[in-house]
């Protein structure tokens, strides 16, 4: 609209951010935001709305607002929400037909008879899956409900209109959803149930049937429950599939923060996970320092793993489950140490080393300058750009980057190979936010 001129930026006095934390947090919302701001005028005001406030949030506010930076909390800060993780080992997904018996066999034992219930998952077909589901029909269509379960996956406004107001009516028992489109942002409130309390708003229960990919999105979802216009404390349950396993801290230290009850399996997982990243955090201590160059001097560790001394790089066993790969991976973000995974599924190997060149793979960092080349010229980098997201497309072996020209940018999905980094920044002070000013110059328009 700015560019168009549709919209003078000259006459805009407020700003507003709602779930800021997902905007202020992402590289490539905060760069759009940083390029709308700066044909603003300079004392416009702005103002932050979310229900969570990371660290990297904090941070670019600041950057955003100056010294000026005012931050309101409004009480109660964490609802008392009842929450209920349940483990699911030995697969990377948990297993959908695994989870869908544990989901009907919760809804026919535990999911009161005047209670309804916001099913969530990452995936429009696993939504849709869940709403043909005989099983969970049957076990949802008690008396008194004429809809046992419906659907709203983004298949047009009046549809998704529909299931919402048949579900917040208490006409359907059971919601199925995405979190994209309903972990975050509605009510799950009739509005007459809101404004006069004589109307009975739902009891609603939220079952998580996939785990969210972080804790700040974990939060958002169970808080569908417990909001105005509903009856009841509310209450969220999880499933947590092995591929998901390194979130455990997180999830406890949420726990806790929310005076919940930890479940005994996940608490047990997570004591065995911490001696894992404790064991591994002091070998990687050892491969950073000069000695390690010389014979094996890195130490025995439990899940072995080869050690390549002329290299410096560490190569850990195919049969490590993914989410202690992940935890690795953390682990050599916050000592910065570079690291990538190679090898087709089933036997990928996490190779950890000193210096990125020794890697088998390319590696990013999230926010460093590069320079991209012209496919058609790949030998001579021709455009400047930044690092949006470090992790490369296994398919098309692709990496998304900002090119900068001036003040105009664009992302796109530039082949690793045409990829190079003009400087390394400081990416081992546990800070994943943006650590780079984008470029406004380049060699070559764009």
């Amino acid at each position: 609209m700015l560019t168009r001129r549709w919209v003078s930026a000259k006459r805009l006095s407020y700003v507003v951010l709602d779930e800021a934390d997902q905007l202020l947090s992402t590289l490539s919302w905060l760069v759009q935001i940083r390029q709308i701001l700066c044909r603003l005028r300079p004392d416009r005001q702005l103002l932050f709305f979310s229900a969570t406030w990371p660290t990297e949030a904090e941070a670019a506010a600041a950057e955003l607002c100056g010294p000026e930076v005012m931050k309101i909390c409004v009480n109660p800060a964490v609802p008392n929400i009842l929450q209920d993780v349940k483990l699911f080992p030995g697969s990377f997904d948990g297993g959908y037909d695994l989870k869908l018996a544990a989901l009907v066999g919760w809804v026919e034992k535990e999911l009161c008879a005047d209670e309804s219930l916001l099913v969530l998952c990452v995936g429009r077909q696993t939504a849709r899956d869940l709403k043909e589901s005989p099983e969970l029909a049957l076990a949802a269509g008690t008396s008194g409900w004429t809809l046992p379960v419906a659907l709203l996956d983004g298949q047009g406004p009046e549809a998704e209109h529909a299931s919402y107001r048949q579900f917040v009516q208490g006409e359907a028992r059971v919601l199925v959803s995405t979190f994209s489109l309903a972990g975050r942002g509605l009510d799950f409130s009739d509005s007459m149930a809101a404004a006069d309390s004589r109307v009975n708003g739902l009891s609603l229960a939220v079952l998580l049937f996939d785990f969210p990919n972080n804790i700040r999105e974990y939060a958002n979802c169970i808080g569908r429950t417990a909001r105005p216009g509903q009856r009841g404390l509310g209450r969220a349950v999880s499933f947590l599939p092995e591929g998901r396993f390194w979130i455990a801290g997180e999830l406890i230290a949420m726990l806790d923060h929310c005076g919940q009850l930890v479940p005994e399996p996940l608490r047990r997982q997570h004591s065995d996970d911490a001696g894992f990243v404790a064991e591994m955090r002091a070998a990687m201590q050892k491969l950073l320092q000069p000695e390690a160059a010389a014979g094996d001097a890195l130490p025995h560790v439990q899940c072995g793993g080869d050690f390549d001394a002329a290299k410096g790089v560490w190569i850990l066993p195919a049969s490590l489950p993914s989410y202690r790969r992940k935890l690795l991976h953390c682990l050599a973000d916050e000592l910065g140490l570079p690291h990538v995974s190679s090898g087709s599924d089933g036997l990928r190997r996490l190779h950890i080393a000193r210096d990125r060149d020794a890697l088998p793979d390319k590696f990013f960092v999230e926010g460093e300058e590069v320079l991209v080349a012209d496919p058609r010229w790949p030998k001579e980098p021709t455009y400047r750009g930044m690092v949006i997201d470090p992790k490369i497309n296994r398919r098309n072996r692709t990496l998304r980057v900002r090119l900068y020209n001036g003040r105009q940018s664009r992302e796109v999905e530039a082949d690793v190979n045409l990829v190079h980094v003009v400087s390394e920044c400081s990416w081992s002070d546990g800070n994943s936010g943006p650590r780079l000013a984008p470029t406004t110059t380049g060699p070559r328009t764009i």
